[in-house]
């Protein structure tokens, strides 16, 4: 059952990335919580816990309190952008 539990709380954590463009804006490069906040308009604190959670995950990475995302993630998010935007017709 936890593991259940466990696999909500990431899957939650991956659509509130996506949905509040902080995946999106993490392949620009490192910044701070606070800037890809107030890039973005999200709170500052959830925005921290979230990349908490994303690098917990291995989709971030977090250098001296900035953070970027994860090489291995980026092809993810770039194909997940691209599909979001009906480009390629058929992204399966």
């Amino acid at each position: 059952m936890m593991e259940l539990f466990e696999l909500g709380g990431m899957a939650a954590t991956l659509v509130a990335a996506s949905q509040g463009n902080l995946l999106q804006a993490l392949l620009n490069g490192y910044a701070t919580p606070s800037m890809y906040a107030e890039e973005l308009g999200l709170d500052p604190t959830a925005t921290e816990r979230v990349l908490e959670v994303l690098t917990s995950l291995g989709f971030a990475d977090c250098q001296q309190d900035r953070y970027t995302l994860e090489p291995g993630a980026r092809l993810s998010v770039a194909w997940g952008a691209l599909c979001a935007h009906g480009w390629p017709s058929r992204c399966t």
